[in-house]
């Protein structure tokens, strides 16, 4: 008898702008995902994609709300996060929720985890500041 084994179960999270300075288009963001689940073995569920507004985070919220349908929340790249995706983050992790990021390849899965995802953002934010 073959035992089943269950995969964690990924939600997709998109951007419809810029990520960072860079513009990628959805179809491409979301062939990257699909590809980071299969690579990693997990169930890729097709991404949310977040409005175009400057530092919207309503299709965020959105997926914190229904957090039950999945197991974590898979980014595009830690250059969508802003103030209040942090804060969204925060609860997401405090739920036993994990966080991935493609393009950087990170995985959050707690606090510490959130502190220093963090850290590289201030680092990064330090190192692209106009002179």
């Amino acid at each position: 008898m073959k035992i089943q084994k269950f995969k964690k179960k990924l939600q997709g999270y998109i951007s419809s702008g810029k990520v960072g300075k860079n513009f990628y288009p959805q179809k491409i963001q979301n062939l990257c995902l699909k590809s980071y689940c299969a690579v990693n073995s997990y169930d890729f569920i097709l991404s949310a994609t977040e409005f175009k507004m400057k530092n919207s985070s309503l299709v965020l919220k959105g997926l914190n709300e229904n957090k039950k349908n999945f197991d974590g929340i898979l980014f595009f790249s830690i250059n969508q996060l802003n103030k209040d995706k942090f804060l969204i983050l925060k609860n997401l992790i405090k739920k036993k929720k994990e966080v991935h990021f493609y393009n950087e390849n990170l995985k959050i899965k707690n606090e510490r985890d959130l502190k220093n995802v963090l850290f590289l953002k201030k680092i990064d934010k330090i190192l692209n500041q106009k002179n």
